[in-house]
């Protein structure tokens, strides 16, 4: 299970009652979650869980001493999303990257982006 062991040390430091399931194989996860009142972990952007909008269980901020001596009381380090292009798009397509460098969408916007595709919306 993914992060099995910090989901224990969670329970445990923060008095959570909680029965921990790994599923076999990622359909099994889905349908779970689906079917089911749980605790589940997740990340986004992603629609796989969007119309069930979740909320997210906030721990103390990451510590990577502690996370390095086991210590995994603390939530898990966070990644920036960023996206990735050609090496030469400035020099194929100059108003293409141009464009590309001015847009921005907060991680807000595109769960909210997700959320109204994956209930059929068109806008």
């Amino acid at each position: 299970g993914w992060r099995i062991q910090a989901l224990m040390q969670w329970a445990t430091a923060y008095d959570m009652p909680l029965a921990v399931g790994v599923a076999k194989a990622w359909g099994d996860y889905v349908n779970l979650i689906s079917s089911k009142r749980v605790l589940f972990y997740w990340w986004v952007p992603d629609s796989t869980f969007i119309q069930m909008q979740p909320h997210q269980v906030h721990f103390p901020r990451h510590n990577p001493k502690e996370w390095a001596l086991g210590d995994k009381k603390t939530s898990l380090a966070t990644s920036d999303i960023s996206n990735m292009v050609s090496a030469d798009l400035a020099a194929k397509a100059p108003k293409v990257r141009s464009f590309m460098s001015s847009v921005r969408f907060s991680l807000l916007e595109v769960q909210d982006m997700l959320l109204q595709i994956s209930m059929g919306s068109s806008n």
